[in-house]
C-alpha cells in the first residue's frame, strides 16, 4: 500500500499514484515515540532545560525538530541503547551535561519521555520517567 500523489509524474508525464510504501513499518508499526530531557537545577534553585537544545524552561513536549534535539546522531544512538539501563549508564551523560551548562549548576536530571502514538498521531499524554538525578 503506497501513498497516493496526484501531482507526481514520471518522465513521460504519467503518474503511478504512489511515492512509497508503509511496509517499512510492517508488521509492527511503532506505538510510541520517545525522547530525553535534561534539566539543570542551578545553584540559585532555578530549573532550566539543557536538552533538547534551544528551549527555555522544562517541558515534556516532543522536540519540534528531532534533528536538532541532540548534539549528534551518536547521542541519539546512545539514548536508544541505554533507554532501560540502570543509573551507571546515564552518569557519563549527566557529567557531560553538568560541564556544558554556562551557569553554576547544582544538579542535572535526565528523564526519558515516551509519547504514545496511533495511526493519526499522538494519543494521550507523554509519560516522563526520571532516569538519574546527578549532583554536579
Amino acid at each position: 500500500m503506497g501513498i497516493p500523489l496526484t501531482d507526481s509524474l514520471d518522465q513521460n508525464g504519467e503518474t503511478d499514484g504512489e511515492i512509497g510504501s508503509w511496509s517499512f513499518f510492517a508488521p509492527n508499526p511503532p506505538d510510541a515515540y520517545s525522547w530525553y530531557t535534561v534539566e539543570a537545577t542551578l545553584e540559585s534553585g532555578e530549573t532550566i532545560g539543557v536538552f533538547p537544545r534551544r528551549h527555555d524552561g522544562v517541558r515534556l513536549d516532543r522536540p519540534p525538530d528531532g534533528t536538532t534535539a541532540y548534539p549528534s546522531t551518536l547521542w541519539m544512538r546512545y539514548g536508544t541503547d541505554v533507554r532501560y539501563a540502570d543509573d551507571t549508564y546515564y552518569e557519563p551523560a549527566a557529567e557531560f551535561s553538568c560541564a556544558h551548562v554556562d551557569r553554576a549548576v547544582d544538579r542535572v536530571t535526565i528523564s526519558h519521555v515516551e509519547q504514545p502514538v496511533g495511526p493519526s498521531g499522538p494519543t494521550g499524554e507523554p509519560d516522563r520517567q526520571e532516569r538519574i538525578e546527578y549532583a554536579c
